[in-house]
């Protein structure tokens, strides 16, 4: 078979604590970032990126003008 890895998936509000999955090597994508720097990550809530991330500014000229009506 095909080589798998164990992902942990940390739960909120506590991200110690979570479940692991094992999913096949293929379809993981190595974000390639130090663990003190995810587990900094995971605990601001994403609030504080990895040092080489640069986070995105929003465009308010190219956000919708309107959602539209709800669908029944």
């Amino acid at each position: 078979g095909e080589a798998c890895v164990t992902v942990f998936i940390p739960s909120t509000p506590t991200p110690f604590t979570g479940f692991t999955i094992t999913v096949r090597e293929s379809e993981v994508i190595d974000c390639q970032i130090p663990v003190d720097e995810a587990v900094r990550f995971v605990l601001t809530g994403g609030v504080l990126l990895p040092d080489k991330e640069k986070p995105i500014s929003a465009n308010a000229s190219g956000a919708p003008k309107s959602l539209g009506e709800p669908k029944a």
